[in-house]
């Protein structure tokens, strides 16, 4: 009986894969909190969900692209994109909405151009990523010249201070983005489809799932929420920044990756990629309003990251 009631508890951490990112971050919330109460301040708990949250309402498509076995390396480049394009609409005269739309159009079609080099073109995501993202750059230096878009109007920039109940207006639509996500991947055809591309794209295939259309829609609703957190960004910082976004699609794919969806697809959810969007932000905060070096938070970040993938790895293995 002791060793079936083992074997369940076993199962069912192996099933969990949230479970490999809670315990370490109720771990580092009790050690920071103790080290300063200013940790557990009213501002600086708001201040970690805004800067999770930018990384979460992306991460929440990098998520769909990660469980079809997908993603994007031009993510970063993307949220430049957004918000230059969307700052050009502004100073071109058009009204808040309507540019906020140009942006979202403009990274849509850049997970369009992706998802067509990697499933059209049959060219590896990895280097698809990279030529995207040197393409996407390349537009906003010729177009731009290196120049920021500044200034932006008033009623744009006022995105950025808007509250709803206490909080931000980021932290909102990331939470609405990120219960959007959940539902469609656990209560909807489309969300199964998803999952099983990933897990095995020649039976899904061989079951009348069409996986090209599935994959590329990943690409697009990537890019569409990855513009998002593009405008978004725009509004916090009054302009668009053509260097915006820099490393952003390596810290989305990490959060997603710390959280517990598998790099390697077919397995995942919206909560792990929330708690790996909390957990990377809480931890580099928490370590700087405790003192600790940022040469330690790059290593303790690139420690975690190696353990989460070889985790996955050794859980996938004990499962065959």
């Amino acid at each position: 009986m002791k060793k079936e009631s083992k074997g369940k508890l076993t199962r069912v951490f192996f099933d969990m894969r949230e479970l490999g990112v809670l315990i370490p971050m109720v771990l580092f919330f009790v050690y920071f909190a103790a080290k300063n109460p200013a940790f557990l301040s009213n501002v600086n708990i708001i201040n970690i969900l805004r800067t999770a949250s930018f990384t979460l309402i992306a991460g929440v498509g990098m998520t769909l692209l990660l469980i079809t076995g997908s993603f994007d390396l031009s993510a970063g480049a993307q949220v430049a994109l957004a918000g230059v394009s969307t700052g050009i609409a502004l100073q071109a005269g058009l009204s808040v909405p309507v540019s906020i739309v140009i942006g979202l159009i403009c990274t849509t079609l850049a997970g369009a151009l992706l998802g067509f080099c990697t499933i059209k073109l049959d060219i590896p995501v990895f280097i698809g990523g990279i030529g995207v993202q040197y393409i996407i750059k390349g537009c906003i230096l010729v177009v731009r010249e290196g120049a920021p878009v500044f200034p932006l109007t008033d009623e744009f920039n006022a995105i950025a201070e808007v509250e709803v109940f206490g909080l931000p207006l980021v932290v909102i639509i990331a939470l609405i983005v990120a219960l959007i996500g959940s539902f469609i991947l656990r209560f909807t055809v489309y969300g199964r489809k998803l999952y099983a591309v990933g897990g095995n794209a020649e039976t899904a295939r061989l079951s009348g799932i069409r996986c090209a259309a599935i994959s590329f829609s990943a690409f697009l609703i990537c890019g569409f929420l990855t513009g998002i957190s593009g405008v978004l960004t725009a509004a916090r910082l009054n302009s668009g920044q053509p260097n915006a976004g820099a490393d952003f699609q390596t810290t989305v794919i990490a959060s997603c990756v710390i959280g517990g969806v598998s790099l390697f697809g077919g397995a995942g959810s919206v909560l792990a990629t929330v708690l790996g969007s909390l957990f990377m932000t809480m931890l580099t905060n928490g370590m700087t309003i405790t003192g600790i070096s940022p040469y330690y938070q790059q290593l303790v970040l690139g420690v975690i990251l190696i353990f989460s993938v070889g985790f996955d790895r050794f859980r996938n293995s004990r499962k065959v």
